[in-house]
């Protein structure tokens, strides 16, 4: 009898191949328009780092800076939290990188790194014992809250390694939805998604207790919550809409809702809201199908807006993600009030940049094609992240992480699925005066 032998080469349809070529040359392209220089760059795998791409990781920058002229160097730290620890990594950078003239002959003194260790000791800062931290939200003077898988949350200090005080979300028990949250503009007060289908709003005072709840209908599921300023949030919900609620109103109901809505694409659905923290009627969505829209809140305040409807307002700008890849995460710049990030479901990292448009007018801008209006605004790509998978439903899409440095204009911090650090600084062509 003949052993059976088989063919380890696994044959791939043509059409495929001619699609990936496609995509491959097009991408070529369309990256060599887009600056990618870096500032500053600096990567860590730290020894800890779990190579599960499984395992949850987020980060948050601190607003320490350690200034050493002598060296010409800044030194600021990352919080980096895996499952349920939180570790404290330092990262040295150039002087330039934030400070133009430093000294009288207004040179700054080249960077000189010999003998810096930037990771700290495998002993990690803080633990959140028993949870799975999901999300960071550093407050100052390493303060920060955060929030598990579970719906729980911690409040942590540099005082003590465990938190200060933790808030167990009874509603959220035997749950595996995701919950989201924010602290208000003034720190005093967090909006929490809850219940075990995600459709409950709660609000937790600095004293770790409820202060009012509300429940939306079982089938509307909250993605992400986000404050506009002391009182004001949204809420981004699976039905397509962000529901505007206020602390000081006694009434239930929203105030108002933008209800998303594309004619053209009835598969376009909401997934992301963020708002600016220096312009608070600045807010941002994001789709599945890589569609990143701007909306001013004063335009849609006090009605029930449905978007594509002949009477609804437009959106201030609308820019898209290469190959329509889902909007994973926004950041807005805490620095400058015309930048922000976007990251698609591949791990790439948009950089955009609302200078031009604005100082161009109303007029320029509707005489501006959609095309040119994108590459006016995107100023940088950063694929360090970037992970091969055309499928953007899958569940092995990168999973990756952003962070924004409250201080250092543009320093942008990224983990992704192996655990690896990144921190950098985008060279545009252009410094802050």
């Amino acid at each position: 009898m003949e052993t059976p032998t088989s063919d380890p080469t696994v044959t791939i349809a043509p059409a495929i191949i001619l699609t990936n070529k496609v995509k491959n040359e097009e991408f070529k392209i369309w990256k060599k328009t887009v600056p990618s220089l870096y500032e500053h760059i600096w990567n860590l795998k730290p020894t800890y780092a779990s190579s599960d791409p499984k395992v949850q990781r987020t980060i948050a920058f601190s607003d320490e800076i350690e200034k050493n002229e002598s060296r010409g160097i800044l030194t600021t730290s990352v919080l980096y939290a895996q499952s349920d620890k939180i570790y404290k990594i330092e990262n040295s950078l150039p002087l330039g990188a934030q400070y133009k003239v430093m000294s009288d002959d207004n040179r700054l003194a080249e960077p000189n790194y010999y003998g810096l260790e930037n990771e700290m000791a495998s002993q990690y800062s803080w633990v959140f014992a028993n949870e799975t931290i999901q999300k960071i939200i550093y407050l100052r003077a390493d303060s920060f809250i955060v929030i598990s898988e579970s719906g729980n949350m911690g409040w942590f200090s540099s005082e003590l390694m465990q938190p200060n005080k933790k808030f167990v979300d009874e509603e959220c028990e035997g749950s595996d939805e995701r919950y989201d949250f924010d602290v208000s503009k003034d720190f005093k007060t967090v909006v929490k998604s809850s219940g075990k289908r995600a459709n409950m709003i709660q609000v937790v005072n600095s004293d770790a207790e409820v202060t009012r709840r509300w429940t939306l209908p079982s089938d509307c599921k909250i993605q992400s919550v986000r404050f506009l300023d002391d009182s004001l949030f949204g809420a981004c919900c699976d039905d397509n809409t962000i529901k505007f609620y206020d602390l000081n109103s006694v009434n239930d109901n929203p105030l108002w809702t933008l209800d998303y809505k594309n004619n053209e694409d009835s598969s376009d659905n909401l997934v992301f809201f963020e708002v600016s923290p220096l312009v608070n009627t600045l807010f941002a969505t994001g789709s599945n199908k890589g569609h990143i829209s701007l909306w001013d809140i004063r335009t849609i305040a006090g009605n029930a807006v449905t978007v594509g409807s002949e009477s609804s307002p437009r959106e201030i700008v609308q820019f898209d993600h290469l190959d329509n890849s889902v909007v994973a995460d926004i950041k807005f710049s805490p620095t400058t009030a015309s930048q922000l990030l976007t990251v698609d479901g591949s791990g790439r990292i948009y950089h955009w940049d609302l200078e031009n448009l604005f100082s161009k007018g109303d007029e320029s801008q509707e005489e501006m094609s959609d095309e040119e209006i994108q590459s006016d605004c995107l100023t940088f790509l950063h694929t360090g992240g970037f992970y091969n998978n055309t499928d953007a439903s899958s569940q092995n899409r990168a999973v990756i992480r952003i962070a924004y440095h409250p201080i250092i204009d543009g320093l942008i911090s990224v983990v992704n699925n192996d655990g690896l650090l990144t921190v950098y600084k985008a060279f545009t062509g252009k410094h802050k005066k």
